[in-house]
């Protein structure tokens, strides 16, 4: 066998001179990427190295936050998803412990890194700040995070405000809001529609139980229950039990017409059932006649039987069922009975076939080797063969090819046939050359040549069995004279041939034992033997007795020459095999292998590959190894070195024109990349050009082998060509550089603007901070950062903004409960006769200092006109109705009134009602300011009051 040692080697001076980081194998790079730890170095590696493998193994490593962000803007593919994975699992390494995050920031990060709907949507639905989310919606970067934070809104106003605005700027979000609009407006409408069609249904069962027309009954009563069952969900219990009362009455009465309906169609399909059954038994029957296949052995002639058998079986108890007569029922009868009929005939055949099976291959082989020039055997061949075939009749009706064994007899009986029709028709022929056969004998008789002679007759012999008897036995009469003429001569011979054989026989005789070379003793042998052949013939049992005394002292003289010339014959013969063994192995290995001419062949018919694609160097490896081992395969027979040799060098020739053309197409493909490289060079597009000079490097390095000399010459042009793209990028970034630090120093004295507007506003915050702050992230983001130094800018800006909206929140709620403070005051100082707890007079109250809602003018005419004198009794139920809308607990004195406040409500159908809670507070206190009561009743309701407010 051929071997194919590997030969890529690496020299001891790289081993030793190169790190394992720069090492030219990918695996080797690869575990030098476990074993490192600068980040900068494993950021290196993944920005350049050209093996994906080694460039993920790189990113697995670097586990700096920033530096992941940074990537994260940068990456693209594969390695950027994995860069959102590595950063995700920084800042939520479990799933499940997503609810236990509270910072709504770091929700909103989790949601941007995520790439699982569902972990994005749980994300965005756990952040509590309602304002935060419905801010996500409308401006956040990523359309998907817009549209799952869009997707948790309930609320229909801010719905409506979010589609006002996202129109125009966001089609995702406006959308989804316009469609929860129209789905919340169209749900409406459905109600109100689907009520009328319950209605509907109503009148309509209504009007079925009374109709009278019973043909359409059915069909109307299907249809309501149809319709019915899509509206049952949404109707009342009464509803759903009026209409069941109504389709119980219906059902009543298509119960009653179906049994009269069914006892009729009963009647009818009884009759007809026995007649569908026998044109179903004639129908299979004939469907398995047209495609049953005749039996060629014992158990499939046995299966038959019981098919058959089965069928006659069923016939017989669909006839004992079938209880009336009809033109129909005696058709199928006879069809029925015509194809059995048909089917015994084949069993019965078939069953001869199987028995005598041994019979007819005699007759084959004794047909087959009949001698077709021999008129009389060809005569006697037929007859008995028609006679084998009359024993085993073929139905034809059944249209059923016959067995095997019958078809070959058929073709057998054809072919002699033929054969005889062939003779008939050459008659002339024949007899022609018989007759020259015939002359040639006694031509060869005249002139004394008894060998001619010999062969004359026997050839006459052969050609006379081609004649018809008749012919035949009339030449027989003339060539018996000329038979007993050549025997005689063939006698006289005998007395001069005689004694020069027998001295044949005794020079043969002595050579037996001999010391001789081999070669020179199988030249007297050989030497002897033509004389014999040219003494001449001598009467038959004379030459068969001499013969047999030369022929044996010549084989046991030519046995020491055989051995030596079997023993040569031997080693030429092995030494041939071993030659055509490598030349197949050859040629196995060239069929075996998807060189690209075969490959592409493949391609085109949609064939299988035939086998792997070539490795060059090994391909070139294997051909020298056995060029060299077909030179010592020695010695070989002349003519089988000559056939040998030729056969080698086809092959040889064959696998080196693969080699060639991949030369070929690889120095083209290597003078293609420096061309284009070349170009790369003067592309102004330079980012372009950095990317395609290295997947043009990477397609360097995948082109196969080429010869060294041109391979040279091709590296330092494509090498030359790539290191100028790569100069030009030096010089880009250097002046990038200087750019992106001029937008950096911008965006961070935004940032240093927006803190010194939040520590100016330290003491009381107010509204305007809000737009100061908002002006200034408009003006950061018309800038031009990098990805990681823009987010990192953006959330510190979003973290003093949202700082300074939870502060003039906070103000906010100051102010409101100083207004429900100042409230309380004013009533009270109103009960007091318009005088405050002090000595000074009280103010007229200030609307712009009251809870938004309170009836200011009421209050004012409180203070003006002092305590009204309206009964305790309903002051105190106003107060009740504060601690019970509170949920505050009345004095122990008023357990009776509050309790019978409480039935009143419920009389009056109020305490089941959905109430507004704040709207409800502030009628209360509206309609207790207009009551105008007393300093007791104003300071119970004021503590109340103020306890609800405090509680807020």
């Amino acid at each position: 066998k051929i071997k194919n040692p590997g030969n890529n080697r690496m020299s001891l001076f790289d081993a030793i001179s190169t790190p394992k980081w720069q090492h030219k194998k990918p695996e080797i790079r690869l575990q030098a990427v476990a074993e490192l730890e600068d980040q900068d170095l494993l950021l290196t590696l993944l920005r350049s190295d050209p093996d994906g493998a080694v460039q993920a193994a790189a990113l697995g490593r670097i586990d700096t936050p920033e530096t992941l962000d940074d990537l994260i803007l940068t990456l693209t593919g594969k390695l950027q998803l994995q860069a959102r994975q590595q950063r995700l699992r920084q800042l939520l390494a479990d799933p499940n412990q997503l609810t236990r995050i509270t910072d709504d920031a770091l929700l909103l990060r989790i949601a941007e890194l995520g790439d699982d709907e569902k972990l994005i949507d749980d994300s965005i639905a756990q952040i509590k700040d309602k304002a935060l989310r419905q801010n996500i919606a409308s401006t956040h970067a990523v359309a998907r995070i817009r549209l799952m934070a869009a997707s948790g809104i309930d609320d229909l106003a801010v719905l409506a405000e979010l589609m006002s605005l996202s129109r125009g700027r966001d089609k995702g979000v406006y959308r989804h809001c316009k469609a929860r609009l129209d789905q919340h407006e169209a749900g409406q409408k459905t109600e109100t529609e689907r009520a009328q069609k319950i209605q509907q249904l109503m009148q309509d069962a209504r009007s079925l139980v009374e109709t009278v027309n019973f043909t359409e009954f059915k069909g109307r009563y299907i249809a309501l229950q149809q319709q019915w069952k899509g509206l049952a969900g949404f109707a009342a219990a009464a509803e759903i039990e009026a209409f069941g009362q109504l389709m119980t009455a219906c059902s009543h009465r298509l119960e009653q017409a179906s049994e009269e309906i069914a006892a009729q169609q009963q009647a009818q399909v009884a009759a007809e059932t026995a007649h569908q059954l026998q044109d179903q038994l004639v129908a299979e029957l004939t469907a398995f006649s047209e495609t049953a296949t005749a039996p060629d052995n014992a158990e499939s002639l046995k299966q038959l039987k019981l098919k058959l058998a089965d069928f006659k079986e069923r016939w017989q108890a669909t006839a004992l069922a079938s209880t009336t007569d009809s033109q129909n029922n005696a058709q199928a009868a006879k069809a029925f009975t015509g194809l059995m009929a048909g089917w015994q005939d084949l069993i019965r055949t078939a069953q001869k076939l199987v028995d005598q099976e041994s019979q007819l291959n005699t007759a084959l082989k004794q047909a087959a080797k009949i001698d077709r020039k021999d008129y009389q055997a060809l005569q006697k061949s037929i007859t008995h063969t028609k006679k084998l075939l009359a024993r085993f009749p073929w139905p034809e009706g059944l249209n059923i090819k016959a067995p095997e064994p019958l078809q070959q007899l058929q073709l057998a009986l054809e072919g002699l046939q033929t054969g005889l029709k062939e003779l008939d028709s050459s008659q002339p022929q024949q007899l022609q050359r018989v007759q020259t056969l015939l002359q040639k004998l006694e031509s060869e008789l005249e002139q004394n040549q008894t060998k001619a002679a010999d062969r004359a007759l026997n050839k006459l012999r052969l050609a006379m069995a081609a004649l018809k008897p008749d012919q035949r036995q009339e030449l027989e009469h003339q060539i018996k004279p000329l038979a007993a003429r050549l025997n005689e001569v063939h006698d006289w011979q005998g007395f001069a041939i005689e004694p020069k054989k027998l001295e044949l026989c005794e020079s043969m005789q002595a050579l037996i034992g001999s010391t001789e070379d081999p070669e020179m003793l199988a030249v007297k042998i050989q030497t002897l033997q033509e004389q014999w052949k040219q003494a001449g013939a001598l009467p038959h049992a004379r030459e068969q007795e001499l013969w047999l005394q030369f022929k044996a002292a010549s084989d046991e003289a030519w046995k020491p020459c055989k051995a030596e010339f079997a023993r040569r014959a031997k080693l030429h013969r092995e030494n041939f095999k071993r030659r055509m063994q490598l030349v197949a192995q050859l040629k196995a290995y060239d069929q075996a292998m998807a060189w690209p001419e075969t490959a592409a062949a493949a391609e085109a018919t949609d064939q299988d590959q035939p086998g792997p694609a070539p490795d060059w160097r090994k391909v070139q490896k294997t051909l020298d190894t056995a060029r060299e081992e077909f030179r010592h395969i020695q010695p070989v027979d002349p003519k089988a070195a000559r056939q040998s040799q030729q056969a080698f060098r086809e092959i040889c020739d064959r696998i080196y024109s693969h080699i060639s053309k991949e030369y070929e197409r690889n120095i083209a493909l290597k003078q293609e990349l420096v061309e284009r490289a070349q170009k790369l060079v003067e592309q102004d597009d330079l980012p372009k050009s950095i990317d395609q000079a290295k997947r043009m490097q990477q397609e360097w390095k995948a082109v196969g082998m080429t010869p060294v000399k041109a391979d040279r010459g091709l590296w330092q042009a494509f090498r030359a060509a790539c290191d100028a793209v790569f100069e030009r990028l030096g010089a880009k970034r250097n002046q990038e550089q200087a750019a992106t630090s001029e937008q950096i120093q911008q965006a961070e004295s935004l940032r240093d603007q927006a803190r010194a507007l939040l520590q100016a506003e330290d003491a009381e915050p107010s509204a305007p901070i809000i737009s100061s702050l908002e002006n200034l992230k408009q003006q950061f983001y018309g800038l031009d950062l990098p990805p990681p130094v823009r987010q990192r800018l953006l959330k510190e800006l979003q973290t003093i903004e949202k700082q300074a909206r939870d502060r003039v929140q906070q103000a906010k709620a100051r102010q409101e409960q100083a207004s429900w403070t100042t409230l309380g005051e004013l009533i009270q100082a109103a009960a007091a006769n318009g005088k405050p707890s002090g000595e000074a007079e009280a103010a007229a109250p200030d609307a712009n200092h009251l809870p938004k809602g309170v009836d200011a003018a009421a209050l004012v005419a409180f203070h003006q006109q002092g305590p009204a004198d309206e009964p305790d009794e309903v002051q105190r139920e106003a107060c009740i109705a504060l601690e019970v809308l509170t949920e505050t607990a009345s004095p122990a004195e008023d357990k009776q009134a509050r309790m019978k406040y409480q039935m009143k409500r419920l009389a009056e159908g109020m305490g089941n009602a959905v109430v507004d809670t704040e709207q409800a507070l502030l009628d209360n206190i509206n309609a207790f300011i207009a009551l105008r009561p007393g300093v007791a009743w104003a300071q119970r309701y004021c503590a109340v009051l103020k306890q609800r407010v405090g509680s807020d």
